[in-house]
């Protein structure tokens, strides 16, 4: 639990790594195959953005494991757990290489039903996070096709959700919030208030020392600033984005944007 909540808060990715090698080893030797099934999705979600896993980025298939190998049998009791632990991951990898048809579709897929197969789990607004960025993120692209409505109300019910938790205590995740509004903003035609929302999740996400949200949110905001036709701010972000990735240590993300 410790290292997926170090995953979450943006460790350095080599020294996750390094720590998941060994804590994985711990727990064969403690025969907890449950947990360490667990465990080997997030360390190859680790390895995927670090760039040692031959190009794949949303697959889990790798040297820590393969999503395709059968775990467990359809009525075995830790299934239903394993395969939502692995969508989780998978959204998560999406959001960040950008392949965001694929996590809009598995966010969609889950919805709020996830709240009931993992309740109280702090994995929760993390994935609804990713989950309804990539649905924002598909529906700036669509083009007003039919699945936009599928996926901006997946979108807005997860931002609500968010929200929601927000207001009952839960203090970890204005930045998520304000990015998720930007990309609201921006999708209804207030780019104005867009731009204050992309600002204000950049600068909540650096003071809380989590690079890895606020390279992503630095990440949209450029994307934003070119669809405004703001080719200066936009390269900067994209600079800077570049940089924060590189921080926090996933190199295959870097490859990819230096490569566009």
């Amino acid at each position: 639990t410790n290292l997926v909540i170090s995953f979450y808060s943006g460790k350095s990715l080599e020294v996750l790594d390094a720590e998941l090698s060994t804590s994985t080893k711990v727990m064969l030797d403690f025969q907890q195959s449950a947990l360490y099934e667990l465990t080997l999705m997030v360390w190859q979600a680790v390895l995927n953005l670090r760039g040692d896993n031959n190009g794949r980025t949303t697959q889990l298939i790798g040297d820590a494991c393969d999503e395709t190998t059968k775990v467990y049998e359809l009525d075995h009791a830790a299934k239903p757990m394993h395969d939502t632990i692995r969508d989780i991951n998978k959204i998560l990898l999406s959001s960040f290489f950008g392949e965001y048809e694929t996590g809009a579709s598995l966010m969609t897929a889950l919805g709020l039903g996830l709240v009931k197969t993992l309740p109280s789990s702090f994995q929760l607004p993390v994935c609804f996070f990713h989950g309804a960025l990539c649905c924002f993120a598909v529906a700036h692209t669509s083009g007003g096709a039919v699945r936009d409505y599928k996926y901006l109300k997946t979108a807005r019910r997860c931002l609500k959700k968010l929200k929601e938790w927000n207001r009952k205590g839960c203090p970890n995740y204005p930045h998520h919030i304000a990015l998720l509004d930007a990309e609201d903003s921006f999708l209804r035609g207030r780019c104005h208030d867009a731009e204050k929302q992309y600002r204000a999740s950049i600068q909540l996400a650096q003071k809380r020392g989590l690079v890895q949200d606020e390279a992503l949110a630095t990440e949209r905001f450029s994307i934003f600033c070119a669809r405004q036709g703001d080719a200066m701010q936009a390269k900067e972000k994209r600079d800077e984005c570049i940089r924060l990735y590189k921080s926090w240590g996933a190199d295959a993300k870097v490859d990819l944007l230096l490569h566009e």
